[in-house]
């Protein structure tokens, strides 16, 4: 019968995505993320330095485990800062030997 009549938050909870970071400012941010703005009214996702792997730059791409607080609103966990390919490139090569 699928999801018919499931709230989206219900059907959504716990689901791995990817953002992008929006604002981040202090000790907390929000990501925008298509799939969640679809279903909840165009809201962007929470993001607090606490659940990351190290301080997000705007416009970095973030993975992360999505979850709602009591309020329903969308919050991200267990986020992953993705480092871009050009920086992985040079620093992967800085640590080859000639």
């Amino acid at each position: 019968q699928g999801l018919t009549g499931v709230a989206p938050q219900v059907a959504m909870d716990g689901q791995q995505l990817r953002g992008v970071v929006k604002s981040f400012r202090g000790s907390f941010g929000w990501l925008a993320c298509p799939e969640v703005a679809e279903k909840h009214g165009g809201r962007d996702v929470f993001l607090h330095k606490n659940v990351l792997n190290g301080l997000p730059v705007v416009g970095a791409e973030v993975d992360f485990v999505l979850v709602f607080d009591d309020k329903g609103n969308p919050k991200a966990e267990k986020c992953v800062v993705k480092v871009p390919e050009a920086e992985a490139s040079a620093t992967s090569g800085e640590a080859k030997a000639p």
